[in-house]
């Protein structure tokens, strides 16, 4: 936490509104956070009972009073001259949404150009094109205006929540800009930890998203718009296969209860691009051939 205050702190703009969300912490943090929101007027606490992160950001979101919001993890953080430079890009033609690049301790993850879309349906036109890059997925590379935030986080969810969010917005949105700079500052090895184990309600989340994928966009015939989906799901088989700590009848019956009502039951596999085993895997699981799956992730 103090990296990311701190991080705000240091911005070269001044006015700006820090509200901290203590989502029930039990480790010191009430204390520390306290002590910031007495030092400095512009940091608001908030404690609430434990939610998980999409309830902590909607405390957050209720509290914000500024003309637009942004999300920093309390393990992360953000470049010196973050709002400074969002804030200068947001005004050169009063964009609904910024975009920004980030640093994933020293991988940097950013988009090639800076882009300018002043017509959302210029945007729309190349949307593959970024929902396969991933940066529209998170909420924390990305300035929002605060009057164009209707739907607030799911909370009955723990995966791909920051994207519905986002594609929720879009929606209200009349054009967009991208900045190629990395301005956030993530760290992987602390704020991916808990994605990297499988969990059933995270095969429903991806059916939510690419819900969400095809009401913003609605070209379903276009594969492309489910090849983030797939290869999310690509991800998800690996662990859920790999997963030592759960009997193989449990995992068996979260395929069979998800597989019949999933988007990923029709998709023609082939025209996507994977190695031959995640493919081969892919096939198996699609054709409710799981023990075949399981033998050869388990090889």
């Amino acid at each position: 936490m103090p990296r990311c205050v701190g991080s705000v702190l240091a911005q070269t703009a001044s006015d700006w509104e820090l509200v901290l969300v203590d989502d029930g912490s039990t480790d010191g943090s009430a204390e520390i956070c306290r002590k910031y929101a007495e030092a400095d007027a512009r940091i608001k606490y908030i404690f609430k009972e434990n939610g998980g992160v999409s309830s902590a950001r909607n405390a957050g979101l209720d509290a914000a009073r500024g003309e637009f919001v942004m999300f920093v993890d309390s393990d992360d953080a953000i470049a010196p001259n973050t709002l400074e430079r969002v804030l200068c890009k947001q005004a050169e033609h009063d964009f609904d949404c910024v975009v920004w690049g980030c640093d994933q301790n020293g991988h940097i993850w950013a988009p090639e150009v800076d882009e300018d879309y002043l017509d959302i349906v210029d945007f729309q036109k190349d949307f593959i094109r970024h929902l396969n890059t991933e940066l529209l997925c998170p909420c924390w590379n990305k300035l929002f205006k605060r009057e164009l935030i209707n739907a607030r986080f799911n909370e009955s969810i723990s995966h791909a929540e920051d994207f519905i969010f986002c594609l929720d917005y879009l929606k209200r949105c009349s054009n967009i800009a991208f900045i190629k700079d990395p301005l956030y500052l993530y760290d992987v090895y602390v704020s991916g930890s808990s994605t990297h184990h499988f969990k059933e309600s995270n095969l429903n989340a991806l059916e939510k998203m690419q819900h969400s994928v095809l009401d913003y966009i609605r070209q379903e015939n276009d594969y492309l718009l489910f090849a983030k989906y797939v290869r999310d799901l690509t991800f998800q088989f690996r662990l859920l296969l790999k997963d030592n700590a759960m009997s193989y009848a449990a995992k068996r019956s979260a395929i069979k209860k998800w597989l019949p009502r999933s988007f990923f039951r029709n998709l023609n596999i082939f025209k996507y691009n994977m190695d031959w085993k995640n493919k081969v895997i892919m096939i198996l699981v699609q054709k409710s051939l799981f023990p075949l799956a399981h033998i050869l992730m388990n090889r």
